[in-house]
């Protein structure tokens, strides 16, 4: 199935319950009094981008497939709170002091041999006090087979995480339903807050 068909698939979805547990349960309201940066990875046609866009965010939408970028601007439409960036995982740019980063099921699509360097590349660029909210692929999810994938136990999961706070953990270990058919789910969905450096 082409990310195009996907996208047709899934096109009225409402925006994931992740990121909207994050923002209505764990990222205080008056953290966007004024408006804060985010970036959406792996953001497919826009859809957790015009919701963040929505809820006061400005935000830098990457995804590695054109067709993404080109269906998030003809659902947004122009925006002076929106930024585009066409990269894969180990290509991508992002700015300082981001705010928040949000990578709904993008990330384990990571090749295992770039993972590291991505990883490092977003938690650095997360301001302190800063959040990640995002799900991260088990090793025995249905997928866990492809070798140009990441999955990871619970244990390297909640240990890509020394440098934050935990607000919320969630492990999904069960079978559903994929857009593909079929699927089981190995699945930790994740809320941190980035702490303060020892240096500080």
């Amino acid at each position: 199935m082409g990310w195009n068909t996907y996208y047709d698939k899934t096109a009225g979805r409402k925006p994931r319950q992740l990121l909207v547990k994050a923002l209505d349960e764990h990222i205080p309201a008056n953290f966007v009094e004024t408006r804060h940066a985010a970036a959406d990875i792996g953001c497919g046609s826009g859809i957790e981008t015009a919701f963040l866009i929505d809820r006061g965010w400005d935000v830098l939408a990457i995804d590695k497939e054109v067709i993404a970028i080109r269906r998030l601007k003809a659902h947004i439409k122009l925006n002076e709170h929106l930024q585009t960036q066409i990269a894969p995982f180990e290509a991508m740019t992002l700015p300082d002091k981001l705010d928040l980063v949000y990578a709904g099921y993008s990330l384990p699509f990571c090749h295992p041999e770039h993972f590291s360097t991505m990883w490092n590349n977003i938690t650095t660029s997360i301001a302190e006090g800063g959040y990640f909210v995002g799900e991260f692929f088990g090793e025995r999810d249905f997928w866990a087979t492809n070798p140009e994938w990441t999955f990871n136990t619970a244990i390297e999961t909640r240990l890509l995480f020394t440098d934050f706070e935990i607000l919320f953990f969630h492990e999904r270990d069960s079978a559903g339903q994929a857009t593909s058919g079929d699927k089981h789910w190995h699945v930790f969905s994740v809320i941190a807050r980035k702490l303060a450096s020892k240096d500080s």
